[in-house]
């Protein structure tokens, strides 16, 4: 019975934050709707963190539902118009910090919070940099995305980083072959969030 709350849980913040997208989207062009298939996709999502969110521990926990809220919210507007809305990047960047801040203070620990700090400003760097070498294939939006995204996955475990952008990278390429004929370009930034979204999965 727990486990059904839970899950009915993480639909109700998914659907919550389907909404917050698509007023986001508005903003871009008037009367976009999020499509029913990605809707359905999206709302799967949350059932599943639901469904797992209390197999690990409070900071894993927090990061996946942190996470799980940026792609639920970012993943319709990227597909939908190559970009990505700012402000929820920026907050839960800011939660996150926030979050690593609380633990290192509680486990009397700096190195908790310097370390994955460190990891996730260099990560950040390097997305940076492929940005400047090639603006189309990877937007402002994706280096600000980063940030956050290898802030969660460092302070839960190094290991899962190579797999991170592994991951990403191939989805990237398969959805990039299944466009080509349409598009010359896609969005990474939802190839970004479900690598990310997938590991913290994997470590709770």
């Amino acid at each position: 019975m727990l486990r059904f709350v839970v899950a009915a849980g993480g639909a109700l913040v998914s659907l919550l934050c389907l909404s917050l997208s698509r007023r986001i989207g508005e903003r871009i062009r008037i009367g976009w709707k999020v499509s029913r298939p990605i809707y359905i996709v999206l709302v799967i999502v949350g059932v599943v963190t639901g469904l797992l969110i209390g197999e690990g521990g409070l900071h894993c926990v927090l990061s996946l539902v942190g996470v799980t809220v940026l792609l639920v919210i970012q993943t319709p507007i990227d597909l939908a118009f190559r970009r990505l809305a700012r402000e929820p990047t920026l907050i839960v960047s800011v939660s996150f910090v926030i979050l690593q801040v609380t633990k290192a203070v509680a486990e009397k620990s700096w190195g908790e919070l310097l370390v994955p700090l460190s990891v996730a400003f260099c990560t950040t760097g390097i997305v940076a940099t492929l940005h400047r070498l090639a603006k189309a294939s990877v937007g402002f939006g994706d280096v600000l995305l980063t940030f956050p995204l290898a802030l969660s996955l460092a302070s839960v475990s190094f290991q899962v980083m190579p797999w991170w952008m592994l991951i990403a990278s191939l989805t990237g390429s398969i959805h990039a072959l299944l466009v080509r004929r349409r598009s010359k370009l896609i969005p990474f930034g939802p190839h970004l969030l479900f690598g990310a979204w997938l590991m913290l999965l994997i470590s709770v």
